[in-house]
């Protein structure tokens, strides 16, 4: 008897990435670049993952496309956008930043919702989508629910949290969901629309490619630190064998070691696109600790010398 492969799911976006969240101004021949490294990383990331994982790779045209096929079908309820990276391109009547933050990096799993880099405390947000939209139906847009934890499974879940101002959400658009995900919506009365299959991602993993590139990885509060609004901190999934274990899914210690050097490889290949399309790559630590790591970007200045 044949054991199915648990299924092991990459998302593919790192030119929106670079551009929406790092606000990158990248040409097409620079976006075409880092397409192709990301492209050509995850058919290596293949070749490592594919005797253990059912491996499958969402590029992030399907992606978006996925999801305008979606929307386009649905009218009536106001669009509030969840997503920081994708989809940036739809209409929309409001956004909402919300991320998962690590309040103490020696315990991982202490986290709590709330604003990415550069946006309002998450109070003032959800206050002013209840001045917005109290007594009203809206609906969600997110790239995807793995357990659903975050937009529906918590008590602080952002439905909880809209639930609690009087805004009722009646509608969830999702790209990449699972049955657990499915359920929990579904249990609330809320209409789930995606175009997409359902993952059985549940024993293997999803992981965005960003992560695994070193570009992204579990948010940390910035509260306790004096960052500048360019710098993101995160604890990186590539740090080592043991934070790609954890963070990834990636068990066999030989294969983690393998997958590491793949990821550390195109991490190095991106850094060199972005290099080249004109940006100071920024990278650091705070107080020399490893586990909080920095990234930004600034572009490089031109300097015109004057003709005598």
């Amino acid at each position: 008897m044949t054991t199915k492969k648990p299924e092991y799911l990459l998302t593919m976006g790192m030119v929106p990435l670079l551009m929406n969240r790092y606000n990158l101004d990248l040409g097409i021949e620079s976006q075409n670049d880092v397409d192709k490294i990301e492209l050509d990383f995850a058919i290596a990331l293949g070749e490592r993952l594919g005797d253990v994982f059912d491996y499958k790779i969402l590029e992030r045209q399907k992606i978006e496309n996925l999801m305008k096929d979606a929307v386009s079908n649905k009218n009536g309820l106001p669009k509030i956008m969840l997503d920081d990276v994708y989809f940036q391109d739809l209409k929309v009547d409001d956004k909402i930043s919300i991320t998962r933050l690590v309040w103490d990096v020696n315990n991982f799993n202490n986290k709590v919702l709330g604003p990415r880099n550069g946006y309002d405390s998450l109070e003032k947000q959800i206050s002013n989508m209840g001045n917005s939209y109290e007594g009203k139906e809206v609906s969600l847009i997110d790239i995807g629910a793995f357990e659903g934890e975050s937009l529906i499974g918590t008590k602080n879940s952002i439905v909880n949290l809209l639930d609690a101002k009087g805004v009722k959400t009646k509608r969830i658009y999702l790209s990449v969901v699972n049955k657990e995900a499915r359920e929990k919506i579904e249990a609330r009365g809320i209409e789930l629309v995606t175009k997409n299959t359902d993952y059985d991602i549940t024993n293997g993993d999803w992981l965005e490619s960003r992560d695994l590139l070193g570009f992204d990885g579990r948010k940390i509060s910035r509260e306790p630190f004096n960052l500048s609004n360019g710098t993101h901190v995160f604890a990186r999934y590539i740090q080592d064998e043991g934070t790609l274990k954890k963070g990834a899914n990636i068990q066999d210690p030989r294969m983690a070691k393998d997958v590491l050097s793949t990821c550390m490889k195109y991490n190095g290949l991106i850094k060199d696109a972005i290099t080249g399309a004109g940006y100071n790559v920024l990278e650091g630590t705070i107080n020399s600790d490893n586990r909080l790591y920095t990234l930004g970007f600034t572009k490089v200045k031109k300097w015109i010398q004057k003709q005598l």
